[in-house]
């Protein structure tokens, strides 16, 4: 019976029929109004309780006895009174236990399901970082199959469609009343299109089968979205903003093997490093070593790839979640992988130097550094072993176009005597050392309060001044003089004492310097190679002859394969002569005329006939380098004036 009008008016749900009918304004009165007792805690329903059900199911049940009558809050805020007519006593409730404890709390009375695992989500690379990430699936906001059934078809296992985009082996197809927008019938996957008969094929007939011949229903593809964020690196000091979003991806898939956007083929499925394939049996990307897939950040495995009895049937994919925000908005459920490490604590020498192999992608460390070819600094920060630094120097000299920049010891080690006794190691014109290690505020403090300077190898911030001495000056000029940007101090201050003790030959240790009492900032105060060699002891020197050497052997590979006779000879000397007059024009060769800062001889007298039979063309050449201006010596003396002046 339904109540209008006044203060009260509900629903009131009777125990029994009415006996007789009454007309509209009846007054109602309840004979015995019934006792809520106000301590008691209130329940919720375990199960759905069906239109009908004689029988429901709380959360404590013992706590009720017929014939009690207890209040039901139900949706939209309406209230029922039910008279209990039984109570099973055996009912005890629901106790569960967890294999690990819960991640997120949960409201009271929020739902409990049971999930089965879908989607294996794993980073793109091992370490820490991966714990950055947030991942969450969505239904897609736009499908890829948007169309109509003919007037003609109906619900069968061959339909027509007014228009068959997107339509592929594996699309899922859901129906639904264009007018009201309600589904009708079940989903169904598609098995064939032939488009030139205008026929799609489904695995099964939808239930239940429904005519369209009045009004044609509507069809949708159904696909997810699946949603990737990069967050901030974690702020000890500023918490708050460790949930910013640093990046994100979003990529539409499906679960079907058949279908071009199935989630292997557009996310890439998961490996094992190292090894010669992925889980799908594909090779691995060469100049990456990683399955084929779009995502910057994740790959995937779908747990039933493999079964065609699953991965055929008709799967939506994970079932979306969603948070609800304090302001009452709700957002996808962004799920954490939270069982990255970076291991640094068992990183060790052998680590770092690698083995080296005949396959590219077998080689570990520094022998990875060989698939690289556009390399021409190479340092290891922080390793100042032995074993990694002679096998850095091994790898420059072996490629011999690639320059190392070496560390010094670490502190506390860092005294005068320290860092000599590790350059005596090594004697080479591939290689620089610097000394000493920097110093920067802690990027991660725990008080901001109190911040901490933190040492770290001056190799990286090398390599910065390096690559910017390039960019201005080229590399015949010296990466000395330059300020190092990003540091607050040294982890060791050098006067210049200590210095002329570290940089002259035989020693030849470049030093950084702190030159803040006379306004000139931090810099680089040396060039020098850790060689006994002269004539290469400084490092514009030797990079120079690197740069000349590769482009002219890269600039040459035109001649390869050309008739080894006077012309081509005559073509290379012009060539490496143009390339060698620009390098003296910008100053980094001596002489004022070209002829005395190069030559270039490429003729019989630099070949045999030997050399020609065999295929061999040989071009001598040289160069006059300029050298830095180390030392600035000015003499002043004492001039008496004469009688003659």
């Amino acid at each position: 019976m339904v109540v209008t009008g006044g203060a009260d008016a509900g629903g009131v749900i009777l125990s029994a029929p009415l006996a007789q009918e009454h007309a509209p304004g009846t007054q109602v009165a309840w004979q015995n109004p019934p006792v809520i007792d106000p301590a008691r805690q209130p329940a919720f329903v375990l199960a759905d309780a069906e239109e009908g059900a004689g029988v429901v199911y709380a959360t404590d049940a013992r706590t009720y006895a017929a014939p009690e009558i207890v209040m039901v809050n139900g949706p939209g805020g309406a209230t029922y009174f039910h008279e209990l007519s039984n109570v099973d006593d055996t009912l005890t409730g629901i106790e569960l236990t967890l294999d690990a404890a819960l991640d997120l709390s949960h409201d009271l009375g929020a739902d409990v399901a049971r999930r089965e695992e879908m989607i294996r989500v794993v980073a793109l690379d091992r370490g820490a970082w991966g714990n950055r990430l947030r991942v969450a699936v969505r239904d897609a906001e736009t499908p890829l199959v948007q169309a109509n059934l003919t007037a003609s078809s109906a619900l069968n296992p061959l339909i027509e469609l007014s228009n068959y985009t997107g339509v592929e082996p594996g699309t899922v197809l859901e129906y639904f009343d264009p007018a009201t927008g309600a589904t009708v019938g079940d989903l169904s996957k598609v098995v064939r299109v032939n488009r030139a008969a205008g026929e799609v094929e489904l695995a099964a007939v939808p239930a239940p089968a429904v005519t369209c011949a009045a009004v044609p229903l509507s069809v949708r593809s159904r696909e997810f979205e699946i949603i990737v964020n990069l967050l901030q690196e974690p702020d000890p000091a500023v918490p708050s903003r460790n949930n910013r979003v640093q990046d994100s991806e979003t990529f539409l898939v499906a679960m079907d093997p058949r279908h071009s956007m199935y989630i292997h083929t557009v996310i890439g499925t998961t490996w094992v490093p190292g090894a010669a394939d992925d889980d799908d049996g594909n090779p691995l990307r060469p100049w990456d070593l990683r399955s084929e897939g779009q995502s910057d950040y994740i790959r995937v495995r779908d747990v039933a790839a493999g079964n065609i009895a699953i991965t055929h049937g008709t799967r939506l994919g994970p079932e979306p979640l969603q948070d609800v925000l304090v302001n009452g908005l709700t957002q996808e459920a962004m799920l954490a992988r939270a069982t990255g490490t970076d291991a640094a604590g068992v990183m060790s020498p052998a680590m770092y130097q690698g083995i080296d192999s005949n396959e590219p992608r077998v080689r570990t460390g520094i022998h990875a550094l060989q698939n690289e070819q556009t390399i021409s600094i190479v340092a290891v920060p922080g390793q100042t072993s032995f074993g990694v630094q002679q096998a850095l120097i091994n790898h420059c000299e072996r490629d011999r176009y690639r320059f190392a920049i070496l560390d010094g010891p670490p502190p506390p080690n860092d005294t005068l005597v320290d860092v000599q006794l590790l350059r005596q190691q090594f004697d080479t014109n591939y290689a620089a050392m610097y000394h000493s290690w920097v110093t920067i505020p802690d990027p991660l403090p725990g008080k901001l309060a109190a911040i901490k300077q933190i040492a770290l190898p001056n190799s990286g911030h090398v390599m910065g001044v390096y690559a910017s001495n390039d960019n201005d000056r080229c590399v015949h000029k010296a990466p000395a003089k330059e300020t190092v940007n990003g540091i607050t101090g040294l982890s060791r201050t050098l006067n210049q004492r200590e210095h002329d003790i570290l940089t002259p030959f035989p020693v030849n240790i470049n030093v950084i310097r702190d030159f803040r009492r006379t306004n000139r900032g931090i810099r680089v105060w040396g060039a020098r190679c850790i060689t006994s060699d002269s004539q290469f002891k400084y490092v514009n020197v030797r990079r120079l002859f690197i740069f000349v050497s590769e482009t002219i052997e890269r600039g040459l590979q035109y001649a390869v394969f050309e008739p080894n006779a006077e012309p081509l000879w005559a073509q290379v000397t012009r060539s490496v002569r143009s390339f060698l007059t620009v390098v003296w024009r910008n100053g980094a060769l001596e002489g004022t005329s070209p002829e005395q800062a190069f030559f270039v001889i490429c003729y019989r007298t630099t070949m045999t006939q030997t050399d020609i039979d065999e295929g061999r063309l040989i071009m001598l050449g040289g160069i006059a380098p300029g050298k830095p201006a180390e030392f600035v010596i000015v003499r002043i003396s004492q001039k008496t004036v004469n009688a003659t002046q």
